[in-house]
C-alpha cells in the first residue's frame, strides 16, 4: 500500500513538473500586465511558442504592459513577435530568443532599444516592421538577420536616426518600405542583394542619398522614389534589375524637388521600352529627372516617340560584320545616332537620304540604343541586344 502510494505520488509530481514546464499551444496574446505575470506563474519554464506571441492589441491604444523580464526562459517563438502599445523601455526578458518567425514592433512609445534580440539572425515566417515607437533611438540588436522571408517596413520612429545595425541584412523576401523617418542616408543596407516585391522610399524629410542601396540587383516589383526634399541622385539603384510583373506602374519618381540625377544605365533602359508594357510615372523633380522626356533627354533619348515594335522601320545587328542594319519603310532616314546606355553618344551619322542604311559600332556595350531621325523631322528610337 505504502509502496502503491509513493508510486502515485512520484507519477503525480512529474505530471505536475512536466504539466508546469510547458507552453500552451498555438498563439500566445497578453493584453496587460497582469496576463503576462499570469502566463510567467503558469508556464515559468515556457522555452517555446508554437504561435504568434503577442504583446497587447493592434490598433487599440496602449496597455500597461512594462515588465516582461519573467519570460527569459523563452527561445523560439515560430510566428510573429509582436509588440503594440505597451510601456516597455527594453525587451529584457527576451535575451534568450534564438528564433522568432517576424517581428512587429508598433506604437511603444516608452521603448528606447531592442538590444535584447541580438541572438536572431533570420525571420523566416514573416516580417521585421517597426514603426511609431517614437523614442525608439537604435536598431542594436537586430546586427544580425541576415534574410526576412516577409517584409522590412520601417516608419514614423522619430528618435531613431540611423539603419547601421542592419548590416548583416542580404535578403528580403517581399516589400521594402522606408517612410517617415529621420535618416539622412540608408547606410547599414550595403549588403542587401535581392527584394522579392516593390520598394517604396517616401516622405524622408532628411534623406539625402540611397547610395547603400548599391548592392540591390533584384526588385521584384515597382521602384516608387516619392516627396524626399533633400535627395538629389537616385545613385543607388543603379544596378536593380526592374521588374514590372503584377505591378501597374514600373517606375515612379515623384516629388522630389532637389532630385536632378535619374539617367543611369537601367532607368535609362526600362524608359526606352514600350511605356504600356513598362509604365512610368515621373514628376515634380528638377534639371535632368523634371518629367520623363527631360530623363530621356539624359539618357540620349531626346524623343518625341520611344518605339520597340513598330512596322515602319527596322534595326538588325549583324553580327558576322559587327555592323547594324537599318531599313525604313515610308520614310527616308535623315541622321543616325547611337548611344549606351549612360547617354553617352558612340556615333553618329548625319545628311542621310535613304532607306536603308549600314553602320559598324565598335564598342564592349552588349545594349545599346538606336535614334533615328526622318526627313520630316520625326525621331525614333530602339534599344537593341548586341547578339
Amino acid at each position: 500500500m505504502r509502496l502503491n502510494l509513493f508510486f502515485l505520488t512520484l507519477l503525480f509530481s512529474f505530471t505536475f513538473s512536466k504539466s508546469n514546464a510547458q507552453c500552451p499551444e498555438g498563439d500566445v496574446q497578453l493584453l496587460s500586465q497582469a496576463d503576462v505575470d499570469n502566463f510567467v506563474s503558469t508556464y515559468p519554464n515556457c522555452t517555446n511558442i508554437s504561435g504568434i506571441l503577442t504583446f497587447g492589441e493592434f490598433n487599440s491604444g496602449f496597455n500597461d504592459i512594462s515588465d516582461i523580464s519573467g519570460l527569459n526562459n523563452m527561445t523560439t517563438v515560430d510566428g510573429e513577435l509582436r509588440i503594440f502599445g505597451t510601456q516597455l523601455t527594453n525587451l529584457n526578458g527576451l535575451n534568450n530568443l534564438i528564433e522568432i518567425g517576424g517581428l512587429n514592433i508598433l506604437d511603444n512609445n516608452q521603448l528606447i532599444a531592442l538590444s535584447e534580440l541580438g541572438n536572431i539572425s533570420e525571420l523566416n515566417n514573416g516580417q521585421l516592421q517597426i514603426a511609431f515607437n517614437y523614442n525608439l533611438q537604435s536598431l542594436e540588436g537586430l546586427d544580425n538577420i541576415q534574410s526576412i522571408s516577409g517584409r522590412l517596413y520601417f516608419g514614423k520612429n522619430d528618435s531613431l536616426y540611423s539603419f547601421s545595425n542592419l548590416s548583416s541584412l542580404n535578403s528580403v523576401g517581399e516589400l521594402v518600405f522606408i517612410a517617415g523617418t529621420n535618416v539622412t542616408t540608408l547606410g547599414g543596407l550595403e549588403n542587401l542583394q535581392y527584394i522579392g516585391s516593390r520598394i517604396i522610399i517616401g516622405d524622408n524629410q532628411n534623406l539625402e542619398n540611397i547610395t547603400s542601396l548599391n548592392s540591390v540587383n533584384y526588385v521584384g516589383g515597382n521602384v516608387y522614389i516619392s516627396e524626399n526634399p533633400q535627395l538629389t541622385s537616385l545613385e543607388g539603384i543603379q544596378n536593380m534589375v526592374i521588374s514590372t510583373e503584377g505591378e501597374t506602374i514600373g517606375l515612379i519618381f515623384n516629388d522630389n524637388p532637389n532630385l536632378s540625377t535619374c539617367n543611369f544605365p537601367n532607368i535609362c533602359e526600362y524608359l526606352s521600352w514600350n511605356s504600356t508594357e513598362y509604365p512610368r510615372e515621373i514628376s515634380g523633380n528638377t534639371g535632368n529627372c523634371t518629367d520623363e522626356q527631360a530623363v530621356l533627354a539624359a539618357c540620349g533619348l531626346g524623343i518625341s516617340d520611344v518605339e520597340n515594335n513598330t512596322t515602319n522601320w527596322n534595326v538588325a545587328y549583324q553580327k558576322n560584320k559587327g555592323s547594324f542594319l537599318i531599313q525604313s519603310n515610308g520614310f527616308q532616314l535623315a541622321e543616325i545616332e547611337v548611344y549606351d546606355l549612360t547617354g553617352k553618344l558612340i556615333k553618329s551619322v548625319q545628311n542621310l537620304n535613304s532607306n536603308q542604311e549600314e553602320l559598324r559600332v565598335f564598342t564592349p556595350e552588349n545594349v545599346l540604343i538606336i535614334k533615328v531621325k526622318s526627313k520630316e523631322g520625326k525621331v525614333l528610337a530602339k534599344k537593341v541586344l548586341m547578339k
